[in-house]
């Protein structure tokens, strides 16, 4: 008798492949999904830093500036700036506040915010500043800016910052630049 030479049968071979890789790819964009759902509970995050969670031990604590990769803590001479103005943590160099509203008035637009800004070393170039707008909701729905040409040493410095947005309710600073 000889015996019988053919290819062996698979193990698997009652398996339906087509199957499981539709199940495995369900399983894959079902997990994706889960995973990216953005939380609409803004109480997670810190309201004086919304960059970090109001759990968190740093909440309410001043934001570290980053040089080189490197957390700094380093307390900035800051002498030189006027009562009542904060220092600008990108640019130790410049101090800021918002305006009162007796202080400025808004000549276009539906809603408008004054800031004074100063330089220790002046600005040779040009003094930038954008604001975000946001809502009632604290969303962020647009932006609105200001410059001004090259500004002296400790030269104070008036913004306004205007816009049509209707639904605006509130801004913050999102840029000062100096240069």
């Amino acid at each position: 008798m000889t015996q019988n030479q053919g290819s062996p049968k698979p193990k698997f071979s009652g398996i339906n492949w087509p199957v499981v890789g539709l199940v495995c790819v369900a399983a894959v964009i079902f997990t994706m999904l889960v995973n990216t759902e953005e939380s609409v509970d803004d109480s997670y995050w810190c309201e004086s830093n919304p960059s970090i969670a109001a759990t968190s031990e740093n909440c309410g604590k001043p934001i570290l500036k980053k040089t080189n990769q490197i957390e700094s803590d380093t307390v900035q001479d800051s002498s030189w700036k006027p009562a009542n103005f904060e220092i600008w943590l990108d640019n130790p160099n410049v101090a800021w506040r918002w305006l009162k509203g007796n202080e400025f008035r808004c000549d276009y637009g539906d809603s408008c915010w004054g800031m004074m800004i100063i330089a220790k070393e002046g600005c040779p170039n040009n003094l930038y500043a954008e604001l975000s707008i946001l809502d009632a909701n604290n969303i962020q729905i647009s932006y609105t800016n200001d410059s001004l040409s090259s500004t002296l040493p400790l030269q104070k410095s008036k913004m306004i910052f205007e816009t049509f947005e209707k639904d605006a309710e509130s801004a913050r600073i999102s840029k000062i630049s100096c240069y």
